[in-house]
């Protein structure tokens, strides 16, 4: 389980100060790194400000704070009581309406489409901005968009990932390394890994006549240096070179 960690703070800025001398109480929230801000609606002079919180006596602006501070764990008490994501945006949202604003998945694909939508015709082509919109609506099959982000759980992540792998034909390492055990498990005692596959090929291809270079390629090495390994001829190559060579001769 996920420990949430959580700063709160206040401030009273000069930079704020109204005609009058007061500025607005600004109280700081960070939940797990994210930062946001909600401006109270007490004002206060902000060099008074910074002088009470100084002293080490009680007064009425200390008062205030704790009492914020105890609003502010309530919520937070009942963030996690009713299983709500807990984050500093959420908190503030419920500090000035009074109740939850429900961040559901449809709210979730929207806002990370409208930042992807800004990267089209930069570093993200209109082709690829159109999968991301296939995957959103493959994930509303799985899960409405209607439902609250907490609703997201490991198991409707496997079982969208299960959906978007039959729908792209993909297949995942451990999921080809499976395929091949099984494809060999009769008549071979040891153990076989898509590595081993992959050695198998490029030999056959080598030993096919297939260049050097073009297998280079296919493997998806940079050098033909790496696939110098896989250039091991079989037996039968062997003879067959030698015998077609002696015939050439005579």
């Amino acid at each position: 389980m996920t420990r949430n960690t959580a700063n709160v703070s206040f401030y009273c800025r000069e930079s704020k100060k109204n005609k009058d001398g007061t500025a607005p109480i600004e109280m700081s929230l960070v939940i797990n790194g994210k930062r946001c801000y909600v401006q109270l609606p007490r004002k206060e002079v902000p060099a008074d400000f910074s002088k009470a919180l100084a002293s080490k006596k009680g007064c009425d602006l200390k008062d205030y704070l704790a009492a914020v501070r105890g609003r502010l764990h309530e919520i937070e008490t009942a963030f996690i009581r009713d299983g709500q994501a807990l984050t500093a945006e959420g908190l503030r949202a419920y500090f000035k309406t009074g109740g939850y604003v429900l961040y559901t998945v449809g709210d979730l694909f929207s806002d990370y489409l409208r930042i992807l939508a800004k990267r089209v015709g930069k570093d993200l082509t209109p082709k690829t901005y159109r999968k991301y919109e296939i995957a959103r609506d493959k994930f509303f099959k799985i899960l409405p968009p209607s439902e609250p982000v907490a609703a997201i759980t490991k198991a409707v992540i496997m079982d969208y990932q299960a959906s978007m792998n039959r729908y792209l034909d993909y297949v995942t390492t451990n999921g080809y390394c499976q395929r091949v055990k099984t494809i060999v498990q009769f008549g071979i005692n040891k153990p076989i890994f898509s590595h081993v596959a992959r050695h198998t090929y490029a030999t056959r291809c080598l030993n096919r006549g297939i260049r050097l270079e073009v297998v280079a390629k296919l493997l998806g090495h940079s050098t033909t240096r790496i696939t110098q390994h896989y250039a091991k001829l079989l037996k039968n190559n062997i003879i067959n070179e030698l015998k077609d060579a002696f015939e050439k001769s005579y």
